[in-house]
């Protein structure tokens, strides 16, 4: 200690009897961690100390601070569930506009594919449809050549009219770059994907089911990351108790003493179980994506009005005319794997947190951060994804970047020397242009193919000049400019401060990112005139007010493994709530309702295009 400490002593450890020596140390290094040489004749090292001893909690004191902390996270289960039986028994009959689509769906317009459809087709015909906003798209019929999936599944062209109409489902495949089989499949996502006006049918033209088992994997690579990685976690942290409790070092974990009730095994089970709340908002979280994910799935079994269904008719009198029929597709594509995985990824937030705060030390902060970088990686994808499903990342691709920056965050906190930050703004600048080209063009930028870009565009400034000054595509360059500056402003603080706090920093950057991009997504849907409903509006101000009362709690250090053990403590201070929790337990408190009500912002963002057909949703 240099100004003042605090200790916890059980009596069921250490008997009736227990005996205080202070020990003035001689130097001062293994306090400040320098040597301060003492002036001749001055070697004489006088403290003046006062100790006072207080009562700790009753067992009473426990089970009340557990109990308040479970019942206010079990309040946000008794909301959900009145919210659910409201809307479920409650809400008003919308059967009359169901009908209405319905109608829609079983009476389609049939549309031929050329003005007059007693046209035959003819090899090289022009395709008046191809590369448009229609709803078919045309391929000649004597050069069709349907998919593998097609030629195992297609039922035969025996007999006439519709007793003759085969139905396949091209969804059927489990393979995402099925349409990729498709001959001329490179130049259809050229002509679509270049379109100076973009909607979100032209970018989900993958088959339901394809997209489906995509996004599925998410969620089930994260249970698998997860119990990869919490195991050796759950290991050392229990070593590290271990060794507190038989050698008596309370130098080894960095609590705030002052606020630091033991329970069991743990010396500090008030910094452990506040975390609780990840965990059951994680759960919480999960339900309410399954419930919605059900009862998508009975929508669309009910009336098939929200999803795609492709239908081969097979008819000998038609056959020239007609190769596929699409119905039509409403709303933002319905996919919950990145909101299955953003709850996991809360749940295991609160779990990794807690086996941290087993034993705050310098060589396990980053376990405290590291799903706080899956989720918001994950709500950066999930954002992106609700209108780009076709060309959104992979799981394994996703999962790969992250473990890559884990990595990264592990060399900084251990080996964050000057080298080691100019390579870093050297990677993070480059990762920034990678990302914008491949945003900017939606994945129609190959490296390797387009080696040559560069010099195109030097050609493009050099003789069109100020030609060039407008993209064609404004809305996703403004957002690509804004966010390119902000990451080389972040990374030019870094190389040039070097923060201790490497793992926050790096988290910083990726919360600046998701804030920007959020803060775009909802500025492009009021540009657009879509409505921000009700519901979501509340989230919003909810989860700004909560994020704003959770940081000023998070700025209290009230522990800092950056410093020596005795400097961490000159920070400790009392409990505030419930004599039980300190600052940092209201943090987690805060934070975990913050992070829940965000992720029920982009789970309800939305609602308002449920029946908006998707060749009228813009794509930003």
């Amino acid at each position: 200690m240099t100004k003042k400490a605090a200790i916890s002593v059980q009596k069921s450890v250490f008997g009736k009897a227990v005996y205080i020596v202070l020990v003035v140390k001689p130097r001062d290094y293994e306090c400040l961690g320098t040597e301060k040489v003492a002036p001749p004749g001055k070697e004489g090292r006088w403290k003046s100390v006062t100790v006072t001893v207080e009562h700790s909690l009753t067992v009473t004191d426990y089970y009340v601070a557990i109990g308040t902390a479970v019942a206010f996270f079990g309040f946000f289960y008794l909301v959900a569930v009145i919210i659910s039986f409201v809307h479920y028994y409650l809400y008003p009959n919308k059967k009359d506009e169901q009908e209405g689509l319905t109608a829609e769906r079983v009476n389609p317009e049939c549309l031929p594919l050329y003005d007059d459809p007693n046209i035959p087709i003819t090899e090289g015909a022009p395709d008046k449809t191809y590369g448009t906003q229609g709803d078919v798209i045309a391929q000649p019929a004597a050069n069709f050549t349907a998919p593998q999936s097609a030629s195992r599944e297609r039922a035969p062209a025996s007999g006439t009219g519709s007793s003759a109409a085969a139905h396949y489902d091209s969804d059927s495949s489990l393979d995402e770059a099925d349409i990729d089989m498709l001959a001329d499949a490179e130049l259809e996502k050229d002509v679509f994907r270049t379109k100076p006006f973009l909607y979100v049918a032209d970018l989900s033209r993958k088959g339901r089911k394809v997209l489906r088992q995509k996004f599925k994997l998410y969620q089930w690579n994260l249970i698998t990351i997860a119990i990869f990685y919490g195991l050796p976690v759950i290991q050392l942290v229990i070593t590290y108790q271990t060794v507190l409790h038989v050698t008596g070092n309370q130098d080894l974990c960095y609590y705030n003493f002052l606020c630091s009730h033991p329970l069991g095994v743990l010396s500090s089970f008030n910094n452990v179980f506040s975390n609780i709340g990840y965990i059951m908002l994680g759960l919480l979280f999960l339900g309410l994506t399954w419930r919605r994910d059900y009862l998508h799935k009975k929508a669309v079994e009910r009336n098939d009005i929200y999803e795609r269904t492709n239908v081969w008719h097979v008819d000998a009198a038609a056959a020239l005319n007609r190769q596929q029929r699409r119905k039509k597709e409403y709303g933002i594509p319905q996919h919950f794997g990145l909101f299955y995985a953003m709850g996991l990824a809360l749940a295991m937030e609160g779990f990794m947190s807690g086996c941290y705060h087993v034993c705050p030390s310098y060589t396990n902060f980053q376990f405290d951060t590291s799903f706080m970088y899956v989720i918001a990686v994950l709500c950066m994808l999930k954002i992106y994804q609700s209108r780009h499903p076709d060309i959104s990342a992979t799981a394994y691709s996703s999962y790969f970047c992250l473990a890559f920056v884990i990595f990264i965050a592990v060399i900084g906190v251990v080996y964050g020397s000057l080298l080691f930050w100019i390579v870093l703004t050297v990677v993070h600048m480059l990762a920034c242009m990678v990302f914008t080209v491949e945003i900017y063009y939606m994945g129609r930028w190959k490296m390797a193919a387009n080696l040559g870009v560069f010099k195109r565009i030097w050609n493009v400034v050099i003789i069109d000049r100020l030609k060039c000054v407008r993209p064609m595509y404004v809305d996703r360059a403004v957002l690509l400019v804004i966010g390119n500056l902000c990451n080389w402003a972040l990374a030019f603080y870094g190389v040039i401060e070097r923060p201790k706090d490497f793992a926050s920093y790096l988290l910083a950057i990726f919360i600046i990112n998701l804030l920007l991009y959020t803060a775009f997504y909802i500025a492009m849907k009021i540009r657009h005139k879509e409505k921000i409903m009700l519901i979501p509006c509340c989230f919003i101000l909810l989860a700004g007010i909560t994020w704003g009362f959770a940081l000023w709690f998070f700025m209290a250090r009230l522990t800092s493994w950056e410093l020596t053990p005795a400097q961490s403590r000159e920070g400790n201070q009392p409990c505030m709530l419930l004599q039980f929790y300190d600052q940092h337990d209201v943090w987690h408190f805060l934070s975990a309702t913050a992070l829940f009500l965000s992720f029920m912002i982009l789970l309800t963002l939305d609602d308002d295009l449920v029946r908006t057909p998707r060749d009228k949703i813009p794509v930003f």
